[in-house]
């Protein structure tokens, strides 16, 4: 748990854990050391923003590759896929 003191001075590195927290759930434990580290290490507010880049292209790489992934197995069975973005006009 981070003390008081180690928020007041580096309140990105609470944020950080936080993110993390609620992104991996029951994964976050596992990870705990790694996301430790990490965290001790954003200072700045570009640090942080910077590094919620990195995990935004992290994700969208890997979805991506999944999705071809899927076409590519789909293709082999004859199935062509074509996947575009639905348009919610609800929100």
């Amino acid at each position: 748990m981070t003390s008081l003191f180690d928020q007041l001075h580096n309140p990105r590195e609470h944020a950080v854990k936080k993110y993390f927290q609620e992104m991996l759930k029951e994964r976050c434990a596992g990870n705990k050391d790694i996301i430790e580290k990490i965290s001790h290490y954003i200072i700045t507010d570009r640090d942080l923003k910077e590094l919620g880049s990195l995990v935004a292209d992290l994700y969208e790489s890997g979805y991506m590759k999944a999705l071809d992934d899927y076409k590519d197995q789909l293709k082999e069975l004859g199935l062509e896929v074509k996947i575009k973005a639905e348009e919610n006009t609800s929100y």
